[in-house]
C-alpha cells in the first residue's frame, strides 16, 4: 500500500477543552506531511511522532500558545504574559535530522515555558528533553534527536586531539 503525501498549508487546527482551556493532541505521521497553524491553549500537551517516516518531513508551519481565548491573542504569542504560558511538546523523532521540521521553534522556546519531552527507546517511555543532550534544534526549526553530521565531525577531532595530547605525554 502506497502512502501519499498531504500537504494542508492552511490547515487550522485550535486544541481546546471546555473545562480547563487546556487540550491535546496527537500527530502519528508514517509520510511526509506539512500542517499550517496549531493554536494550543496554556497547559495543552502535543505529541508528534515521527519515528515511522522513512523521508521527508513532518511540517508545523505555526505553534501558537494562547492565555485563555483565542480572541483575545490573535497575533499569536503575547510576551506580557510568556511566563503564564506553558505547553509539552512529546516528540518520538525518527534517527534522521529531518523527520520534524517547527518552523517557529525558536520563537516558541524564547516566549513560552515549552518542556520537550522525548521518547527514550531504551526506556520505553518519555523523558525529560535536553537541549544538546536528547535534542537538537537545527537552522530551519528542524529537530532531531540526533546531532548535525558537523558536530559528530567536531566530536570526533577533539577525540582525537584528546589522544594526540594523551600520546605525547607517554
Amino acid at each position: 500500500m502506497q502512502h501519499r503525501k498531504k500537504i494542508l498549508p492552511s490547515f487550522v487546527r485550535n486544541i481546546v477543552n471546555k473545562d480547563s482551556g487546556a487540550g491535546a493532541l496527537t500527530i502519528n505521521a508514517f509520510v511526509e506531511n506539512e500542517f499550517g497553524t496549531i493554536n494550543a491553549y496554556q497547559g495543552s500537551n502535543i505529541t508528534l511522532v515521527t519515528n515511522e517516516i522513512s523521508e521527508g518531513s513532518l511540517v508545523i508551519n505555526n505553534i501558537n500558545v494562547y492565555n485563555d481565548s483565542y480572541s483575545s491573542a490573535e497575533d499569536g504569542l503575547d510576551s506580557d504574559i510568556k511566563d503564564d504560558l506553558t505547553l509539552t511538546l512529546s516528540l518520538m523523532l525518527a534517527e534522521r535530522t529531518d523527520s520534524l521540521r517547527i518552523t517557529n521553534i525558536t520563537e516558541l522556546l524564547d516566549n513560552a515555558n515549552v518542556s520537550i519531552k522525548i521518547y527514550d527507546n531504551e526506556k520505553g517511555e518519555y523523558v525529560d528533553g535536553v537541549l544538546g543532550e536528547n535534542y537538537f534544534i537545527f537552522d530551519g526549526g528542524y529537530i532531531s534527536s540526533i546531532p548535525e553530521p558537523a558536530e559528530w565531525a567536531m566530536i570526533f577531532g577533539a577525540l582525537a586531539l584528546s589522544f594526540v595530547a594523551y600520546r605525547r605525554r607517554k
